[in-house]
């Protein structure tokens, strides 16, 4: 593995060809777009990228999408914007951070825990601010970097206390974490979507096409099984068939809603893969999402363009493995399993801790215990004998054969230190400085060779 924080960047398609397609889009831009973004306080006109993430502490990859944003829109002369789905359900997750025992071998903790821990399902849109962020007694921090992050994580959630809900709280807590490395875009919460004429023309039509819709968004999504996305439910009654909405109440658990609900549409909002649609029909002319939304929004190209006959505008996808500078002990799982395979074998063949007289021996016994079946004797006692000599052996050898599985017992945990410290889900506030600067240096000059300004 190279020693580079930065083992992998992902840009598809080529960075190179994303102005390009930004501006073919442009030039066929639909006509409600510009309302649409007046709507949402978005640039009504010129390019306009976007990206986007659920209002929690993201690890590197996620945070690759954010460098891109920014290094697409400076090169090429383009607007930039950041979507926050606050109607997603998992704002006050706990922080995970990898730490050290007392022998020093690695393992991971929730280090990060944020009171209230409802065991609810309430949108962050929806959920109270998160409380005091308890830092786990006894954990030991696996580097400096992991400690100062979650020290800064936690001052922050207290920092942000006065924030509508959790999701604009953890949102103020991520501007702050960018700030450092990015110019600040706005934001935008995707509950924000519901207030728009375009969404309100679209929950009409799921409500008076909804057989039509759930059945072409079902066969799109066993077109594209990779992407993992759960099929709507259909009943013989229409009014009863699934809608892509969430129905949000305050302090409630999010409601998939149904075709015959008396909702209000202010308690509506789109479940992912519509948000996706409508924000690239009518709020971007390019969206960049991670490795996942680049799956699942396959489903939404196709289920969008049958239903409704929408072209959608360019979609890249961007995402990163960033590990962090943690030592470790660094055993391959072909070391462990050879050093288990040493260990037991040992206590039945002497000569593999270099006793080789009582190796021989027993290759003996074993050849006249051979020779004594097929002639048809009795091995019994050859055999009690191997046995005891197998039993004095160990028992004088004992330290040696402990040392071997002592061996095996490290090698099997370096392989889990291994793991661990090759980890890239870390949240990137635990990563050093120096290899978040090297994440957004690498994307940058990926961009360099495509500076021209985006037409509008």
């Amino acid at each position: 593995m190279s020693d580079r924080a930065v083992q992998r960047v992902l840009i598809e398609p080529d960075p190179c060809d994303w102005r390009g397609l930004m501006g073919t889009w442009i030039g066929n831009r639909p006509s409600d777009a510009s309302r649409f973004r007046e709507q949402l306080g978005l640039p009504a006109s010129g390019p306009l990228a976007m990206t986007g993430h659920q209002a929690r502490v993201w690890h590197c990859g996620i945070l690759a999408k954010y460098f891109a944003l920014e290094s697409f829109a400076s090169h090429a002369g383009s607007a930039g914007a950041w979507v926050v789905p606050d109607q997603d359900a998992h704002a006050n997750d706990p922080i995970d951070a990898p730490v050290r025992a007392g022998d020093g071998s690695l393992g991971r903790g929730a280090a990060l825990t944020f009171e209230p821990d409802q065991p609810t399902i309430a949108s962050a849109c929806a959920r109270p601010l998160l409380g005091r962020a308890a830092i786990r007694d006894g954990l030991k921090p696996a580097t400096e970097s992991v400690r100062a992050g979650i020290d800064r994580i936690g001052s922050l959630v207290e920092g942000h206390a006065e924030e509508a809900n959790a999701a604009a709280q953890l949102s103020g807590v991520l501007e702050e974490l960018l700030k450092p490395m990015l110019p600040l875009r706005p934001w935008l919460m995707a509950t924000a979507i519901s207030t728009t004429d375009l969404f309100a023309d679209i929950v009409e039509r799921l409500r008076t096409e909804a057989f039509k819709s759930a059945t072409i968004y079902n066969q799109a999504v066993r077109t594209h099984p990779h992407a993992h996305v759960a099929p709507l439910h259909i009943t013989a009654l229409e009014e009863d068939i699934e809608l892509p909405l969430w129905d949000i109440a305050c302090g409630q658990p999010r409601r998939r809603a149904r075709a015959g609900d008396d909702v209000a549409i202010e308690r509506l909002a789109p479940r992912g893969l519509l948000m996706s649609g409508i924000l690239r029909r009518a709020g971007s002319d390019l969206f960049i999402h991670g490795a996942g939304g680049g799956r699942y929004d396959e489903i939404t190209e196709q289920w969008l363009g049958e239903w409704l006959g929408w072209d959608l505008a360019p979609k890249a996808v961007v995402s990163a493995d960033v590990v962090l500078p943690i030592a470790d002990r660094g055993a391959s799982p072909e070391q462990a399993s050879k050093a288990r395979w040493l260990a037991h074998s040992a206590r039945h063949n002497p000569g593999l801790i270099g006793e080789a007289a009582l190796d021989e021996r027993k290759r003996e016994l074993v050849a006249r215990i051979a020779k004594r079946r097929l002639a048809g004797e009795d091995p019994a006692p050859l055999f009690a004998e191997l046995q005891s000599m197998l039993r004095e052996f160990r028992a004088s050898s004992a330290q040696a054969l402990d040392e071997t599985v002592n061996a095996a017992d490290k090698a099997e945990q370096g392989v889990r230190d291994a793991l661990i410290a090759q980890d890239r889900t870390w949240a990137f506030p635990l990563h050093p400085r120096e290899s978040l600067d090297e994440l957004a240096s690498t994307i940058s000059e990926a961009f360099q060779a495509c500076a021209e300004p985006c037409g509008a």
